[in-house]
């Protein structure tokens, strides 16, 4: 097996043979002897080549090669490898390319927020699952979707959400459930938005909405503290409170309200767990509370958006169903089609058990724990 570069550093004082491969990304000729800097996935390592050897088959920068190595030090000290046999693999017309180590890293950073979330739900008891990303029904959300057209003429849409496939599995096996993947929203691109996201989706039944917000705080923190990101005490607010602090103004429950709200939000920096909003300013796919808020609390950094939230999931039929059919009539004024997802409705009505959902933006994640400002910055 190839050993990767990073690995040598830690057996130099082994006498065994290594065998490496990657790229030179640049060669230095010395008395009788060559410097190669060698690179692969787990970064450069210098390697010496000797004259005899070298003039067998010489290398170049941007040749990708594999050799036979052995572990020394150069006469500065620096632990090095020396070449006993190689060959060239791969030879570039363009030599010059350098390797681009800010996507390696990012490719990284990526997995690492994936297998973190996944250990994380594993852990908790819950089972990944692969929602389909094609649905034959183009919903009532404000949220436009992409449509293709299957080769029979019957259009098809790209999912902006798991929810309703990710539910409709719920009500047939009470199984709690997640999901990592992408969703795609055809509104245009920002520096917080983008056609597609890495999303995680997690639903577990016979849960309450303090026993969700405690289990996301947990693993929020978890995965700050992989990626080194300091966090000191996170504020709670419910949105009437924030609203009042940040407007100077009463609270009062209407569209243009919550615009305001949304223009000022967008200005805090700081964390902030955001709870029951009016329920007109949610889905009805949630719960609501008696004081007619929603059982929605989000974590919340302004410049970035919601980065994670948690709803209790209403499964009242005769509630959702109705706010849904409403909600369609709405979209036909506007000129839109839009149709209900039957197949969920169905699932509605044979009983969802009480749930809690948990909806995570991947992007928005690892824009935080990365400092960026533009989600083009974390996408691959």
């Amino acid at each position: 097996m190839r050993t990767k570069l990073y690995e040598i550093a830690n057996r130099a004082r082994s006498a065994e043979d290594f065998e490496v491969s990657g790229r030179v990304v640049s060669v230095r000729k010395h008395k009788n002897i060559s410097f190669v800097d060698l690179n692969d996935e787990s970064g450069n390592f210098q390697c010496v080549i000797k004259d005899d050897l070298y003039g067998q088959n010489p290398v170049k920068k941007g040749d990708i090669l594999r050799a036979k190595t052995k572990i020394g030090k150069s006469n500065s000290g620096q632990p090095s490898l020396y070449f006993l046999e190689y060959s060239i693999l791969v030879s570039p017309t363009e030599p010059n390319h350098k390797p681009d180590l800010q996507l390696a890293e990012l490719i990284k950073d990526r997995a690492r927020l994936e297998d973190s979330v996944r250990s994380f739900f594993k852990e908790n008891g819950l089972t990944q699952v692969d929602a389909p990303y094609l649905t034959a029904f183009s919903g009532t959300s404000n949220i436009v979707p992409f449509r293709t057209t299957y080769r029979g003429g019957k259009d098809y849409y790209l999912r902006f959400t798991m929810e309703l496939e990710m539910k409709k599995l719920i009500a047939e096996t009470q199984m709690p459930l997640f999901e990592i993947g992408k969703v795609f929203k055809n509104m245009g691109e920002s520096g917080k938005r983008a056609f597609e996201y890495k999303v995680c989706e997690a639903y577990l039944p016979y849960t309450s909405l303090d026993q969700g917000t405690a289990l996301v705080d947990k693993l929020f923190r978890g995965l700050a503290r992989n990626f080194d990101f300091k966090i000191s005490e996170i504020q709670k607010k419910t949105v009437g409170q924030a609203f009042e602090e940040l407007t100077g103004k009463k609270f009062v429950k209407d569209a243009d309200m919550k615009e305001l709200f949304k223009k000022q939000v967008k200005k805090m920096e700081s964390l902030l767990y955001l709870s029951n909003p009016p329920t007109e300013w949610t889905s009805p796919l949630y719960e609501t509370n008696t004081d007619g808020t929603s059982q929605d609390t989000r974590l919340i950094k302004g410049s970035l958006g919601t980065l994670i939230q948690v709803c209790g999931e209403s499964n009242d039929y005769e509630k959702v169903y109705g706010s849904l059919l409403v909600q369609k009539e709405k979209l036909a004024k506007e000129g839109r089609k839009s149709e209900l997802d039957l197949t969920f409705i169905k699932s509605l009505k044979s009983g969802i058990p009480p749930c809690v959902g948990i909806h995570i933006g991947m992007d928005r994640l690892l824009m935080l724990f990365k400092g960026s400002k533009n989600i083009s910055k974390v996408l691959i």
